[in-house]
């Protein structure tokens, strides 16, 4: 089991898209809770490496979640 901290930019984030973008929440929340528990997303959300990855995006992953919006990590 993976123990996930959040920095205070994630917290801000999350906060405003919860309010723009409600029913995000949802699926954000079963993604952490799936890395927690088993170390990865899973594969419906379509993990994989940036195509052209530069600067502090290097070596990062990529997800898409419903309703075209991603996430990086």
């Amino acid at each position: 089991m993976i123990t996930i901290k959040f920095d205070q930019q994630f917290q801000t984030d999350f906060k405003r898209i919860s309010r723009r973008i409600p029913q995000i929440v949802t699926e954000l929340e079963y993604v952490i809770e799936a890395i927690e528990e088993y170390g990865h997303v899973p594969e419906s959300y379509n993990p994989h490496m940036l195509d052209h990855p530069r600067g502090i995006y290097r070596d990062m992953r990529n997800s898409i979640l419903p309703r075209g919006k991603w996430m990086c990590w």
